[in-house]
C-alpha cells in the first residue's frame, strides 16, 4: 500500500457493528472505495459546516480500514494525566470509556482483517497519542503537542504513508483473492449442501468483505496427507473474540481449491509455549479416533510473535500466529431439525471423548456446544441415491491435555473453557484439575441447554415465563463471582440440581424419547453428586408412551454396537475427589453415559418427533454466541447498543437482582417438587468459547489502563 486516503467517518458507521471512528484511512484501491464511498443522498443529507467537508466524508468500514483516529475535547475525556512528570492513564469512568472505545475500534479492525499489529491516534486537544497494538497488549507514546511546523505527528503520517501491507500490519502469508478465484467458488456452490451454500454466500458474496487466498506449506500437512502446498479462501469468519488481546481466534468458512470443497480454517495467537492443536489431531488420527475432524494442515506462521512484550517490561505473554486447516466444515450443533439429531450428534461424541481418552490419553476440557457439529458431507462425495447419515464430529482440542499433563497441575491461574457448560465441581473449585467426569457432565448440561433453548417447557412455580427463562440461564449457566483468592467460582445452581435431583422446570412432552434421555442423564448427575453430598429422591414408575414418528433418519454406522460396547460396566474409575457412602461414581467412566445414549438411540429407530422450536433465547433478548451471555450483552453490534453500554452499572445491578430472585425461585421450587404434577420422578433439562477466563479479565484491565499494572507510558511507537 502507497497511497492512503483519509476519510470523515465520524457520522457514519459501519454496516454490521455500528461503531464509527472520526478519521479513518483506507487504501486507495477500488475495494475499499465501494466500501467507504456514501451515495449521492447521503452526502446531500449530512449536515456538515463548513460545506468543504462533504467532499471528505465517508464510511466506517472495517474490512479495509487501516489506520484511525480519535478526537476528544472535554477535559474529562482526556484518556491520561500528568502525575509527578509521568503520564498515567486516567482513572475516571469517561477516561477508561474513551480509552474502551479505541480498544473496541482497534479490535474490530483486527477482526475484520488478517492482521499482526494496528496503528492508531487519539488527539485530545493539542495533544497527540500514537498507539500500536498486537495480541498481547497496547503500547503508546507520551502525549505530545502536534502544533507547530514540525511534529512528531506529522513525521508518523509520512512514514505510515511509505510503509508497505506488512509494516502497516497485514499478514504477509495472506493475499487478495484474483477475481478467478472467487468465480471459481460461485461455479460449484450449487452442487453443495445448503448449509454449505448459506456459508459461501455470508463469506464470499454478499457480506462485502474482501476475499482471501491463503497458502499452508507442505511441510505443515497433516497425518497421512499428502506433502503438499495447499490453497484456500477466506472471506467474512463464522466467527470472532471481541477481545482487543488474546488468542483472538477467528474461525473461516473455507473453499479448497484442489478439492473444490468447503473446509474450516481455524486462526489464532496462542501464547508461545503452547503446542500447536495439529499434534492433538496427529495422535488422534494415528489412533483411528472416531467422530472427530481430519487435520488436513496445522502450524505456526513463520516467525509471526507479538513484540509488544519487546518494548515494556510486562507479565503479558509473547504470542505466536498459529493456523489450522480442517477437512470438514461442520454445521453446527444447534442447527438441528429435532431433538433425535441432537441425540445422535451427542452419541457419536461421547464415543470420539472415551476414544480419544482411552486411545491417546487426551481429555478434551472444553464440552460445548461449539465444539460438537454436525458432519456435513457433501452431495457429490455420496453414491447416487445414498442418503447422508447422520454424525456428530468433536472438534477444537487446543484445550485438550495428556494424562500426565493432568497430573503435572495448571499453568495458567484461571479456569479454561467455556463457562456455562463447566461442570459443578470445577466452577465450585477453582484450582480443582479436569477429570472425564467434568467432561461428561458437561455434554448433560449440553442437552439442558438445548432443551431450555429450543424445546417447550414449563415451571414448576408460578412466575413469569420469558423474565424466569432469562434469570435461570443467567444464574443456572452464567453466574460467577470472585472468592478470596481471586479465582472465579460459580456453579451453585448445578451444584443444588444434581444433589437434589430436581429442576426448576420441566419439559412439557414427558414421553418424548429427548425428555425421557434427560431424566436418565439427570439421575446419572445426582448418583455422582450423592457420592459427594446429598441423599437421592426415588423416582416414579415410568409412564406409558404414546409415540407417534414424523419422519425418520438414518444414524452413522459408527454408531452400531461394538466390542467396546458390549463389555460389562467397568467400576467407577479413581477419582480425586472424596465421597461418601451414597451414590456411585457413575460419571468417572464412560460406560453408564454411553449406555443412556445408546438407549435413546435405539428407540430413535421408530422415528423422530418435530420437537424443535423457535429459539427462546432469542425471543427474550438473550445471545446466543460463542461466548459468555452476560459478556456478550454488553458487546455493542449497533448504534442503539452503544448507547445502552454507558447504563453498564445500572445493567449489573438489575443483573444481580435477576440472581437473587431466581435463587429464591430455586427454592421454592425445590420446597413444592413432590406436589407438582411428575415431579417426584428427576426431570430434565448457542463473539474469546470463552478461550480461558484469563482473556476475559485481560480485556476488561485494557479499558482500564495501557497494561495492568498501568505504572508508566512507554515511548514505544
Amino acid at each position: 500500500v502507497r497511497t492512503l486516503v483519509v476519510k470523515d467517518t465520524g457520522n457514519h458507521p459501519d454496516i454490521e457493528e455500528g461503531k464509527k471512528p472520526d478519521l479513518t484511512f483506507y487504501a486507495n484501491t477500488p475495494e475499499a472505495r465501494k466500501a467507504y464511498e456514501l451515495s449521492q443522498d447521503q452526502l446531500e443529507d449530512a449536515k456538515v459546516t463548513p460545506e468543504e467537508r462533504r467532499q471528505y466524508l465517508g464510511r466506517a468500514a472495517w474490512p479495509h480500514a487501516c489506520v484511525f483516529v480519535e478526537f476528544k475535547a472535554a477535559e474529562n475525556k482526556n484518556p491520561f494525566e500528568k502525575r509527578k512528570d509521568e503520564y498515567m492513564p486516567r482513572d475516571t469512568d469517561d477516561a477508561r470509556k474513551a480509552r474502551g472505545q479505541m480498544y473496541q475500534y482497534a479490535t474490530a479492525i483486527m477482526n475484520a482483517q488478517p492482521r499482526t499489529h494496528v496503528f492508531f491516534i487519539n488527539i485530545w486537544r493539542t495533544q497527540a497519542t500514537l498507539f500500536y497494538a498486537d495480541h498481547s497488549q497496547f503500547v503508546c507514546t507520551k502525549p505530545f503537542n502536534f502544533t507547530g511546523k514540525s511534529s512528531a505527528l506529522s513525521t508518523f503520517l509520512y512514514h505510515l504513508g511509505q510503509m508497505n501491507r506488512e509494516e502497516l500490519g497485514y499478514d504477509p502469508s495472506v493475499i487478495p483473492a484474483t477475481a478467478e478465484d472467487i468465480a471459481a467458488v460461485n461455479d460449484v456452490r450449487a452442487e453443495m449442501t445448503t448449509y454449505h451454500q448459506d456459508c459461501v454466500a455470508d463469506a464470499f458474496f454478499e457480506s462485502g468483505w474482501p476475499v482471501y487466498r491463503v497458502t499452508m506449506p507442505a511441510e505443515q500437512a497433516g497425518f497421512k496427507q499428502p506433502q503438499e502446498d495447499g490453497d484456500f479462501l477466506i472471506g467474512r469468519p463464522l466467527y470472532k473474540i471481541y477481545s482487543p488481546t488474546g488468542r483472538a481466534t477467528k474461525v473461516y468458512a473455507a473453499y479448497n481449491i484442489k478439492t473444490e470443497r468447503m473446509c474450516t480454517v481455524k486462526d489464532c495467537w496462542p501464547e508461545e509455549w503452547e503446542e500447536g492443536e495439529h499434534t492433538k489431531y496427529e495422535c488422534i488420527q494415528e489412533a483411528k479416533v472416531r467422530c472427530t475432524a481430519t487435520c488436513l494442515y496445522g502450524g505456526f506462521v513463520g516467525e509471526q510473535k507479538t513484540k509488544t512484550c519487546d518494548c515494556m517490561k510486562c507479565t503479558r505473554p509473547v504470542r505466536r500466529h498459529y493456523r489450522i486447516v480442517l477437512k470438514e466444515l461442520g454445521r453446527p450443533l444447534d442447527k438441528y431439525s429435532s431433538s433425535g439429531e441432537l441425540i445422535i450428534a451427542a452419541y457419536c461424541v461421547l464415543k470420539a471423548h472415551r476414544d480419544a481418552w482411552k486411545k491417546c490419553g487426551l481429555l478434551q476440557r472444553d464440552m460445548s456446544p461449539y465444539n460438537m457439529v454436525f458432519d456435513e458431507v457433501d452431495p457429490r462425495d455420496l453414491a447416487e441415491g445414498e442418503r447422508p447419515a447422520i454424525r456428530g464430529l468433536l472438534i477444537d482440542w487446543h484445550l485438550a491435555k495428556s494424562q500426565d499433563e493432568l497430573n503435572s497441575g495448571a499453568k495458567r491461574v484461571g479456569r479454561s473453557g467455556t463457562w456455562q457448560f463447566i461442570s459443578a465441581r470445577l466452577l465450585m473449585n477453582p484450582t480443582a484439575q479436569n477429570e472425564v467426569s467434568d467432561d461428561l457432565e458437561s455434554v448433560i448440561l449440553i442437552m439442558e441447554w438445548m432443551a431450555l433453548r429450543f424445546h417447550e417447557h414449563r415451571y414448576l412455580v408460578p412466575v413469569d415465563c420469558e423474565g424466569w427463562l432469562k434469570e435461570h440461564v443467567l444464574n443456572f449457566f452464567e453466574f460467577r463471582s470472585y472468592d478470596q483468592g481471586r479465582h472465579h467460582v460459580g456453579g451453585i445452581e448445578k451444584w443444588r440440581q444434581w444433589t437434589t435431583g430436581r429442576r426448576t422446570w420441566q419439559p412439557r412432552d414427558t414421553m418424548s424419547v429427548l425428555v425421557k434421555l434427560l431424566d436418565s442423564l439427570l439421575q446419572l448427575a445426582h448418583n455422582h453428586y450423592l457420592a459427594l453430598e446429598a441423599s437421592a429422591p426415588q423416582p416414579a414408575p415410568p409412564a406409558k408412551s404414546t409415540f407417534e414418528p414424523d419422519f425418520t433418519g438414518t444414524p452413522t454406522k459408527e454408531l452400531e454396537s461394538d466390542s467396546e460396547d458390549e463389555e460389562p460396566r467397568p467400576q467407577p474409575g479413581p477419582s480425586t475427589v472424596k465421597t461418601t457412602d451414597k451414590g456411585t461414581l457413575s460419571l468417572a467412566t464412560h460406560a453408564e453415559i454411553l449406555a443412556i445414549f445408546k438407549t435413546a438411540v435405539k428407540s430413535l429407530s421408530k422415528g423422530f418427533v418435530r420437537d424443535k422450536v423457535s429459539d427462546k433465547f432469542q425471543d427474550i433478548g438473550m445471545a446466543t454466541e460463542k461466548f459468555s451471555l452476560a459478556e456478550n450483552a454488553k458487546q455493542p453490534r449497533q448504534s442503539k447498543q452503544s448507547k445502552q453500554s454507558k447504563k453498564k452499572t445500572t445493567s449489573e445491578q438489575q443483573e444481580k437482582g435477576l440472581l437473587r430472585r431466581s435463587l429464591r425461585l430455586s427454592a421454592q421450587a425445590s420446597a413444592a417438587g413432590d406436589q407438582a404434577e411428575g415431579s417426584s420422578k428427576p426431570v430434565k433439562r448457542r463473539s474469546d468459547q470463552m478461550e480461558g477466563l484469563e482473556e476475559k479479565d485481560g480485556a476488561k484491565r485494557q479499558a482500564t489502563g495501557i497494561t495492568r499494572r498501568g505504572s508508566q507510558l512507554q515511548n514505544s511507537v
